[in-house]
């Protein structure tokens, strides 16, 4: 298992309009996150979205913790927040991994 955290700052570009008055950051944004964390630790590309389910909102300057792990062809991912599960799924990856 594999883990990174990340935290979007309340004044993240992505974040104006989304929503105003009470800003959620995008779950495009997190779903980012998780796909740079796997391909940088991995050395594997990302070739698709087989399933993501967003349960929970992040919030502006909460942390997000991602875990994820892999086999030969896929990354499973969970991501929590300060509540709990925020998102979780699986990544198609392409090739097959060394070793």
């Amino acid at each position: 298992m594999s883990s990174t955290t990340f935290v979007i700052e309340a004044g993240h570009p992505c974040l104006d309009g989304h929503f105003p008055g009470a800003p959620v950051v995008p779950g495009v944004l997190v779903l980012e996150r998780v796909i740079d964390a796997v391909q940088r630790d991995s050395g594997r590309r990302i070739i698709g979205v087989r399933r993501c389910k967003f349960v929970a909102a992040l919030y502006p300057g909460e942390t997000c913790d991602i875990e994820w792990s892999a086999d030969s062809g896929a990354a499973r991912f969970v991501c929590h927040g300060p509540e709990g599960v925020l998102a979780r799924g699986v990544l198609n990856l392409e090739g097959r991994q060394d070793g």
